[in-house]
């Protein structure tokens, strides 16, 4: 992932591989967040305004839970400024994965990824198995902008697999939620397969609530 951000202490550019651009990130991740530190999303409502069926909580990568468990292999955690987020477990080229391990089965859950251009592409297992993302199976939340994004889109499913959809000159200061269009989750893998970098941030679970009653 490329990407370039304007602070008010000048320009700063750089390139997908950590090593490439040190300086122009912080030396080191922020330190990790407490155990079980999840966020829970509100809950969607209808256009009656009734509460939707479900309620997600995400859990970042850096943090531990009795409702998942993190796998991490190959990369590292690092800082580009992406603060809602920071640090993200970042993976580039080929090899390097993140598994998500739910302690129950889960219906629709997600991943969180970052800053993917169209240099980057990554393979998912659902279940140790290998899952085809398509329009069907799998769907994106919209992106979420954390400072400058030049490039107009996000991510996007192309041969089955997760990639950017704006060249690495484009940028993509951006981070997706991944939702896996199934039940009976019980795992999800993420695995890079080429690219500059990009970062894994967390998976959300969801679960079912009580809708309010209409008034009517």
């Amino acid at each position: 992932m490329r990407h370039l951000l304007v602070a008010t202490f000048g320009l700063l550019t750089g390139c997908g591989d950590p090593t490439h651009h040190l300086a122009d990130a912080p030396s080191s991740p922020r330190d990790a967040a407490p155990s079980d530190v999840a966020s829970q999303d509100a809950p969607s409502t209808d256009a009656g305004g009734d509460a939707a069926a479900v309620a997600c909580t995400f859990v970042p990568s850096t943090s531990t839970s009795t409702m998942l468990s993190f796998t991490l292999s190959g990369g590292s955690f690092q800082s580009f400024g992406c603060a809602p987020i920071d640090p993200t477990y970042w993976l580039a080229g080929a090899g390097m994965s993140a598994t998500v391990t739910f302690a129950t089965p889960q219906a629709r859950p997600s991943i969180r990824v970052w800053g993917m251009n169209t240099d980057d592409t990554a393979a998912v297992k659902v279940n140790g198995v290998a899952y085809t993302l398509d329009a069907t199976s799998a769907s994106l939340a919209a992106k979420v902008v954390c400072g400058l994004s030049p490039g107009p889109d996000g991510m996007a499913f192309v041969a089955g697999n997760l990639t950017g959809a704006n060249t690495p000159s484009q940028g993509n200061y951006s981070y997706q939620d991944v939702t896996v269009e199934q039940s009976g989750v019980t795992s999800i893998q993420i695995t890079g397969l080429t690219g500059a970098g990009w970062g894994f941030a967390g998976a959300s679970i969801c679960s079912g609530i009580v809708a309010t009653s209409r008034p009517w």
